[in-house]
């Protein structure tokens, strides 16, 4: 089983140096910012998401509490 990791960051060049390093042994997916980040979430899981802290729109800290409360609602 390959482990499959979401990397968060408005900066391409960071998502692609971080994507370059952890494709050798992961799946690697990527998103430009927490939004989008927040749409590949809703329709599939990850086994880490690695995330900026600052970035446009929907920030990482933000981005955390949604995928916690997101997490909330899944529980009976």
């Amino acid at each position: 089983m390959k482990y499959t990791v979401l990397i968060v960051d408005d900066e391409p060049g960071q998502r692609q140096f971080i994507s370059g390093v952890l494709s050798r042994e992961y799946e690697i997916a990527t998103a430009a910012n927490g939004l989008e980040a927040s749409q590949l979430l809703s329709h599939r899981s990850f086994s880490l998401v690695i995330t900026d802290e600052r970035m446009p729109g929907m920030g990482g800290l933000e981005l955390i509490r949604w995928m916690r409360e997101k997490n909330r609602r899944k529980r009976p």
